[in-house]
């Protein structure tokens, strides 16, 4: 019977997220609270760590720089949003291309809505510090692959037929619907403008593949 009691604390005990985890979490909550400052950029790593109650010298077990920080940061924020599409465009279902297009477009704009301040950080710092430029670039690079394979299976324009074709199509097509949200979310935009954005890049996208009726 004491055993029976006591298993069930040990499993809890086990679950609970270790010292280690909880200072890597507030370093990663510390950079979202002065990104949404707008003090990320001139903050010093002692500065974070201060954000984030530990030492400057625990910062450096955690992250080599600000800039891997960030760069960690943002895969957080990309994560639910590039496995929502490798869930959408990597089912063969030939019945409904139309509709997995669509839904690649509607994760990027809840991408955008939810974890705005991280994304406009993310294009903005991007172009000074290579470390987080190309952290944008590997995201990229892991949706494009399955969307190429989209197009070529459903796509009904030319472009579908030729794999460096299909994926220069796919690339303009994701850096306009980066730079389009990235022009939303730097205003004050409501509910509505962003599901009208949606609305209009869903169209450009289908047309592009040649699946706009």
């Amino acid at each position: 019977m004491i055993e029976s009691d006591v298993a069930p604390r040990r499993t809890q005990r086990a679950e609970r997220p270790s010292k280690g985890d909880r200072r890597e979490r507030a370093l990663l909550d510390a950079a979202a609270r002065l990104l949404e400052a707008g003090s990320f950029a001139e903050a010093s790593v002692a500065v974070i760590a201060e954000e984030a109650e530990i030492s400057r010298a625990s910062f450096y077990f955690y992250f080599s720089s600000k800039q891997a920080l960030l760069a960690s940061l943002i895969d957080e924020a990309v994560l639910d949003f590039t496995l929502r599409i490798l869930d959408v465009v990597d089912e063969d279902d030939a019945s409904a291309p139309a509709e997995a297009v669509a839904a690649t477009v509607r994760a990027a704009a809840d991408l955008w809505w939810d974890h705005r301040t991280v994304l406009l950080a993310s294009v903005e710092l991007g172009a000074s510090i290579p470390e987080v430029y190309q952290r944008n670039l590997d995201n990229f690079a892991i949706v494009r692959a399955p969307t190429v394979e989209l197009l070529q299976r459903h796509g009904r324009v030319p472009e579908a037929h030729d794999l460096e074709q299909a994926t220069q199509l796919v690339m303009v097509l994701m850096l306009m619907t980066e730079r389009n949200f990235y022009d939303l979310v730097r205003g004050t935009p409501t509910t509505a403008d962003r599901d009208a954005l949606t609305a209009r890049l869903t169209t450009v996208w289908l047309r592009a593949f040649g699946l706009h009726s």
